[in-house]
C-alpha cells in the first residue's frame, strides 16, 4: 500500500486536478483508514467535475467513518445511480464490520 500511495501521490503532482488520480487516492486513503485525508481528497475530485460513482462511494466510505451517518447514506445512494469509471475503484466497505 506504501508503494500504491506513492505512485498516486506522484502522478498527483504531476496532475494535481485529475479526478481519476484524486478518486483512486481517496480510495487508497479510504482503505488505510485515514478517512479524513481522503474525504478532502475526494471532495476535491468532485469539485473538478468527477461523475465516476467510486469517486461518490469512497467518499461516502469516509463520511460514513468520519462525518454524520445520514450524510453517508446519501452519498451512497447517490453513487447507486452512477457509474463506475473504467480506471477507478471503489475502496473496502463492510458495514458490519467492527
Amino acid at each position: 500500500m506504501d508503494a500504491a500511495q506513492a505512485l498516486l501521490e506522484h502522478a498527483l503532482a504531476s496532475h494535481p486536478r485529475d479526478p481519476q488520480v484524486l478518486t483512486c487516492l481517496g480510495a487508497l486513503l479510504c482503505d488505510r483508514a485515514q478517512y479524513q485525508e481522503a474525504e478532502a481528497v475526494l471532495r476535491a475530485a468532485l469539485a473538478q467535475g468527477s461523475l465516476d460513482r467510486h469517486t461518490t462511494f469512497n467518499l461516502a466510505v469516509a463520511v460514513f467513518n468520519t462525518g454524520t451517518r445520514r450524510q453517508a447514506l446519501a452519498l451512497f445512494g447517490a453513487a447507486a445511480r452512477m457509474q463506475p469509471g473504467a480506471i477507478t475503484w471503489a475502496a473496502y466497505f463492510d458495514p458490519h464490520g467492527t
